[in-house]
């Protein structure tokens, strides 16, 4: 199938979230999909979320930008917002 071990292995996951400008974007949710988890950025737009079973894609918001999904692929997932 799809599930991948390695993406099971993964116990939490960190990254950073910038705006088309490369500016940080504090205060942007970041949730695991289909669940209540989740942690906003700080003021760098950095982010750390520790990950439940089976989590396979996060869910980044933020008002006034495009929701962006990104699949739980590594341990690192920085994202752009637009």
């Amino acid at each position: 199938g799809y599930n991948v071990p390695y993406v099971r292995a993964l116990q939490a996951v960190s990254g950073r979230v910038v705006d088309e400008n490369g500016s940080a974007l504090p205060g942007v949710s970041v949730t695991v999909k289909g669940t209540t988890v989740g942690t906003n950025t700080d003021g760098k737009g950095n982010y750390s979320l520790q990950l439940p079973a089976h989590a396979s894609v996060l869910v980044f918001s933020f008002v006034g930008y495009v929701t962006q999904e990104m699949p739980v692929s590594n341990a690192i997932i920085n994202t752009v917002l637009v």
